[in-house]
């Protein structure tokens, strides 16, 4: 299992090599899934939050992501962190929603976010590896 999260610190995990990349860098994604294989059955990946708003590449992150969520069920999962969240894309911090919009236009841009909203709603708040790691994005929204 490979962890992604917020941070640079390496560590372990019973036996495997844990990864924590910097938020949302598509380069960095890119030199990760290069270096240690694609998302497959065997080569599980966590996300844990805060794909939106890092980086200018979070759509096309969220798209590799979501991608293999479904080409292969199992072998990508995501955590939501305080950036998979409304508030936080319009805010002074965030920028997720005028990415999509600068990306896409007004119409499309617009769509695309309403549609990445309605997913961040569907993302579990924490994840428990073999019942006993508890993995948590470390910022949830204030808002309800």
């Amino acid at each position: 299992l490979w962890f992604l999260g917020d941070g640079d610190t390496h560590g372990s995990y019973d036996g495997s090599t844990t990864y924590l990349a910097r938020h949302g860098q598509l380069q960095d994604l890119l030199w990760i899934f290069h270096k240690h294989g694609l998302p497959s059955a065997m080569q599980v990946y966590l996300f844990n939050g805060d794909i939106a708003d890092r980086g200018q590449y979070a759509v096309e992150i969220f798209t590799l992501v979501l991608g293999f969520m479904v080409a292969c069920p199992g072998s990508v999962h995501v955590n939501r962190g305080n950036h998979e969240d409304e508030m936080m894309n319009h805010g002074p911090v965030g920028g997720f929603y005028n990415e999509c919009l600068a990306k896409y236009g007004r119409n499309e841009g617009g769509q695309l976010y309403d549609a990445m909203r309605r997913i961040y709603s569907l993302l579990p708040l924490a994840t428990v590896l073999d019942r006993s790691v508890f993995v948590v994005h470390g910022g949830l929204s204030r808002c309800p």
